[in-house]
């Protein structure tokens, strides 16, 4: 019984283990785009690629399928309060009067996202709360869930 007990705690330490180390991978996917050209529509990280063809660049490059569109992006995973943000989770980000979310990034740590803002620009890092994207934010959501906190 020991031994199933110790090979159990071993395969969901692996398994949590392996979550982040599937946030690692999607932070250092966003970092590798850095400097990439805003293109609308655009989903291909070395000629361009639009905020959501950006998640779904870097989500497809370490496995995970994403949804093609913000409005899609939105309904995935599981929404966490902007105070338990980890690295890989989404923010997204409304532009209209309406409400309506129509920006995506990834939060990159410390108040950072790393996302792909307009045409004219490329993939870079901003600040989540400040002027700009400070009173846009919208909400988060976790696309994978790390059992380790």
């Amino acid at each position: 019984m020991k031994w199933f007990l110790a090979a159990l705690a071993l395969i969901l330490t692996h398994a949590a283990n392996a979550e982040q180390l599937i946030e690692q991978r999607i932070y250092k996917e966003a970092v590798a785009a850095l400097k990439t050209p805003y293109e609308w529509g655009g989903t291909d990280l070395q000629k361009g690629v639009d905020c959501s063809g950006f998640i779904q660049s870097v989500f497809k490059r370490v496995g995970k399928e994403m949804p093609r569109t913000v409005s899609e992006q939105v309904r995935v995973g599981k929404r966490v309060h902007a105070t338990q943000l980890h690295i890989g989770d989404l923010v997204f980000f409304k532009d209209k009067p309406d409400g309506h979310i129509t920006h995506v990034g990834i939060y990159a740590g410390e108040g950072m996202m790393i996302h792909a803002p307009r045409k004219g620009t490329t993939v870079k890092v901003d600040k989540i709360y400040g002027k700009t994207y400070g009173p846009r934010f919208a909400q988060a959501r976790r696309i994978v869930e790390s059992k380790i906190e």
